[in-house]
């Protein structure tokens, strides 16, 4: 009876244990999934927007800048405040490291710019007669050091009445980026666009709690061959 009581109690707290671990895992790891690691503030939707569509052979393009306070690893780019006469559909973008140097060498040996399909959320028509989104795109989980860095948006395309047209304007909110009109080291300063950078800093939680989880799994496991030697 003895030995079945000691089992009894090791197997229920083996269960706490594992309980625990998965209770303190889950919230972490979404909270890691989510988290802003830059933000320029919020959508204005009132005050001005830069152009950032096509006009025949011109392509309108604004670069922002962005400041890592810690290691991140780049995982979309949300809350981008955008006007149009319909509904975005796709932008190029590109991250250097330097206004003067190529676009999203990070990611690409050819350091091109990306095209993304947008994802959007309409926040209300401004008294310029523009739908005002508030559209997102994924990133391909970039990996990047603390420091400061250049996102430019351009070539955004929209749908209207089902017909694609390249008219697209990124709001300005004049937050604390510093901006520039183009997408290289002589743009024309103007005021900050709206946007978020969202993505993880340092070692994510979820993997500090997996490690002492494991360790106390372990312990147990040891536990309990050597209770069921000894019997």
């Amino acid at each position: 009876m003895e030995i079945l009581g000691k089992m009894y109690r090791h197997r229920s707290l083996l269960g706490l244990t594992i309980f625990g671990c998965l209770a303190l895992s889950i919230p972490a790891f979404a909270d890691g999934l989510h988290s802003v690691v830059y933000s320029d503030g919020p959508i204005n939707g009132t005050s001005g927007a830069s152009f950032i569509g096509s006009l025949g052979a011109e392509t309108g393009a604004v670069t922002d800048s962005f400041t890592l306070a810690t290691g991140s690893i780049l995982r979309e780019v949300t809350d981008i405040g955008l006007w149009a006469f319909g509904t975005p559909a796709s932008v190029q973008w590109g991250i250097r490291s330097l206004l003067d140097t190529p676009p999203n060498c990070f990611i690409d040996t050819d350091c091109r710019l990306a095209t993304s399909t947008l994802m959007n959320n309409f926040l209300f028509v401004n008294t310029s007669g523009y739908s005002v989104w508030s559209s997102s795109f994924s990133l391909p989980n970039i990996p990047l050091p603390p420091g400061t860095y250049y996102l430019t948006l351009e070539g955004g395309s929209s749908l209207e009445d089902g017909s694609t047209r390249d008219l697209l304007f990124w709001d300005q909110n004049s937050g604390p980026s510093a901006a520039f009109l183009g997408g290289g080291l002589f743009g024309v300063p103007i005021p900050a666009e709206s946007f978020e950078i969202t993505g993880t800093t340092g070692i994510p939680e979820p993997l500090t709690y997996g490690l002492f989880c494991a360790l106390l799994l372990g312990v147990f496991g040891a536990a309990g061959v050597r209770r069921r030697k000894q019997a």
